[in-house]
């Protein structure tokens, strides 16, 4: 299962060590959108993440050692917002309920400070367009629009901040279209 996540570790090994953590959501990913490499001091390292990132496996890979290396640990502390899942959906077809879940946990993992397409691709601005289709999966799954009220906030402090100009003009019509539904809900 892919999770969010911010990874650490605690690891002993000579200074100059190399350690690369790759994170990745399958197997078959050949490249992960930001490994993370590590050199070690002598003795105990400790170390943690600056961001979370999304993945269902870690590769390890440890270079330049001239002693071995012992990691005490290596761990995933998982992240998104607090939700109940209170909406459902049951159908006769099996593969239909796999996908609900599925759709249910990935809109999960993706409720981080804001909606995000994926804890992968963080935007530093935000997207009504990617908002608004969140908050409509969220309210449904969740029954909770408080982090829809918090997006339209933080997109209206944009707007105003920036002459009510952003790099997509449509952006802003997402905006109210999504304040009325927030209203609805």
């Amino acid at each position: 299962r892919v999770i969010s996540a911010y990874l650490s570790m605690q690891v002993e090994g000579a200074a100059g060590t190399v350690v690369t953590l790759l994170p990745k959501e399958t197997r078959e990913q050949d490249a992960p959108a930001r490994p993370l490499q590590i050199t070690l001091r002598d003795g105990q390292t400790r170390w943690e993440s600056p961001g979370y990132d999304s993945f269902s496996e870690v590769e390890v890979q440890v270079r330049h050692a001239t002693k071995p290396v012992h990691f005490t640990s290596l761990d995933a502390v998982f992240t998104s917002q607090p939700v109940v899942y209170r909406g459902s959906f049951e159908s006769s077809d099996d593969h239909l309920n796999a996908l609900w879940k599925a759709a249910r946990w990935q809109t999960q993992i993706s409720m981080q400070d804001r909606y995000l397409d994926s804890p992968n691709h963080q935007e530093p601005i935000g997207d009504p367009g990617d908002y608004l289709i969140a908050s409509q999966e969220s309210d449904y799954a969740f029954g909770d629009p408080w982090m829809a009220a918090q997006n339209l906030r933080q997109f209206a402090a944009l707007l105003d901040r920036n002459n009510e100009v952003t790099f997509h003009a449509s952006y802003p019509l997402f905006w109210v279209q999504m304040l009325v539904q927030y209203y609805r809900q």
